[in-house]
């Protein structure tokens, strides 16, 4: 066990010292070099999700999805942000300088590393109790298991978002409004419906990928042209994690490695990045919201779908990066108590988040990021909740498996799907609605361990123990199966 600790202890104080030398170096580095120290923090992104991969024992660990997701960004917008600002779709403009970014570059860093660091901890604590009882968690062949669902069941999962989200935002409303951000059903609808769609969109993948029933498999594909024709209706940005949901249940199912997999990430990535833009795009050019006006629009002018131009779609994303150092350094200390309400799982009528919300925001359309309120609260904040993500994360990851039947693939894939939507919105949405997410996550993990199996073929793999009951002669009386 020492000799695997130490050098993963120098991996992580490798990448440490990485990151924080590009911290307090990259402000003086010409354009020219701008490219080179990009890479260098792309490998130093690899080496993170290598040594993820080695520690939890997961060809995927889910954190690794928010280290990518924070690195990529938080470089590319350091370094490039400034080059695209006067096109990038914004409303909110931040104060020209190097202090802002000088902040957000240190808070990313931060949470990367943090992130990283929790994960350790829960992996190896996790290695400690093996090497201590013998005993290995248990695994599950994902795509051989993925196989024995039955289609009905995969359908029926993939329909009960799809239908939330149009009762919730109004059937009516869908086709035509006036607003975009208008619905017409009661919110607890539009709430579960965007928690569970990326689970939705992986059950009606699933089913498209998989090798039996041609009548589900085309269920399953109108299904998720569907989602995608309500997403894009609601014009909401989560139709971006669509093509990647998909990409994966591709892999995994059809067992797909190589250079194919390269491919396929590249074109799902292509994908994203368009429908990541489109929703603003529409929202900023159709004077009406839904599916008709949108579907008119880009009849009309089919160069809508690849937004005004590069340097716009990626400036919307980029722009978190001085947002958040704007909000760390430039903004006043909040309220006491901000932090608790900001992080209770409670209704925000019980925690005065009305009163609350108001004050984090850069103007009425632009939220707080939350790494800019966690680097707003300080060091150890910031430091704190990103090792307990790491850690809450990887644990669950590696408890979904000792699950049975249809609960370990349902929490798997769920906890992927949330962990990209955390990813997304730490980068430009309050610290409330990103905590939200690992709620859901340890709220559905507590659901599906303790509701009984649901099917009856997981009933029958479930391990059958014997107990016995020992009688007062010291003699087994029931269980052992001898008299």
């Amino acid at each position: 066990m020492v000799m695997l600790q130490r050098p993963l202890v120098l991996a992580a104080g490798a990448a440490a010292a990485a990151m924080l030398a590009a911290d307090f170096v990259i402000a003086n580095l010409s354009l020219t070099w701008r490219p080179f120290l990009l890479a260098a923090v792309l490998i130093v992104t690899g080496a993170q999700v290598m040594l993820l991969r080695r520690i939890t024992g997961s060809r995927f660990p889910f954190v690794a999805i928010s280290v990518v997701t924070f690195n990529v960004v938080g470089a590319a917008g350091y370094l490039y942000y400034r080059s695209i600002e006067s096109v990038a779709e914004i409303s909110f403009a931040l104060p020209d300088g190097n202090r802002e970014f000088d902040a957000a570059a240190g808070i990313f860093a931060i949470a990367s590393l943090s992130l990283t660091g929790g994960a350790m901890v829960s992996a190896l604590r996790k290695r400690r109790r093996t090497d201590i009882s013998g005993n290995k968690s248990a695994s599950i062949d994902l795509p051989s298991t993925l196989a024995r669902v039955p289609v009905t069941l995969a359908l029926a999962a993939a329909t009960a978002p799809l239908l939330l989200a149009i009762l919730g935002t109004g059937p009516a409303e869908l086709v035509d409004r006036a607003y975009y951000s208008y619905t017409a059903g009661p919110g607890w609808m539009i709430t579960v419906s965007t928690i569970l769609t990326p689970l939705g969109v992986a059950g009606a993948a699933m089913v498209l990928f998989g090798r039996k029933g041609r009548f589900g498999r085309l269920l399953a594909g109108l299904l998720l042209l569907a989602y995608i024709a309500v997403l894009l209706a609601k014009d909401t940005r989560t139709l971006a994690i669509v093509p990647m949901i998909v990409l994966a249940l591709y892999v995994v199912q059809r067992r797909v490695g190589g250079r194919k997999v390269l491919s396929a990430t590249l074109v799902a990535l292509a994908f994203s990045f368009v429908l990541l833009q489109l929703p603003l795009v529409l929202r900023d050019t159709v004077p009406r919201a839904g599916f008709g006006p949108y579907i008119a629009a880009l009849t009309q002018n089919p160069g809508l779908v690849l937004g005004s131009n590069i340097g716009a779609a990626a400036g919307n994303v980029l722009y978190s990066v001085p947002l958040t150092g704007f909000v760390a350094s430039d903004v006043p200390s909040l309220p006491s108590g901000a932090l608790l309400t900001s992080l209770s799982p409670l209704p925000g009528n019980v925690t005065g988040w009305p009163a609350l919300s108001p004050l984090l925001r850069a103007n009425l359309y632009t939220p707080f990021s939350s790494l800019g309120e966690l680097g707003l609260y300080g060091p150890l904040v910031l430091i704190t909740y990103f090792c307990v993500v790491g850690y809450l994360t990887t644990r669950l990851q590696a408890l979904a498996p000792m699950l049975h039947g249809l609960r370990s693939i349902a929490m798997q894939l769920a906890l992927g799907g949330l962990l990209a939507a955390f990813s997304l919105s730490a980068l430009q949405y309050n610290l409330r609605s990103t905590t939200r997410y690992i709620w859901y996550a340890l709220g559905l993990y507590l659901i599906f361990r303790l509701t009984p199996v649901l099917t009856r073929k997981a009933l029958q793999t479930q391990p059958i123990r014997d107990r016995a009951t020992i009688s007062a002669n010291g003699r087994t009386a029931i269980g052992s199966g001898r008299p």
